[in-house]
């Protein structure tokens, strides 16, 4: 059984469509997984960095 029943009725710019948004879907999942197990350092990063401009101002 197809995954969308009426694929193989559909133009190839519909396809085209499809396969494009399934695509973002996965890209955009995935970016935010990394996103989500790097956060903590991100964190601690912009923390630190805002500790060494605020101590090395003149």
């Amino acid at each position: 059984m197809a995954l969308i029943p009426r694929w193989r009725f559909m133009t190839d710019g519909s396809k085209a469509i499809v396969k494009r948004a399934a695509i973002s879907v996965l890209v955009i999942f995935l970016s935010l997984t990394i996103l989500r197990a790097l956060l903590n350092y991100i964190i601690l990063a912009v923390i630190i960095y805002a500790a060494l401009q605020l101590f090395n101002r003149k």
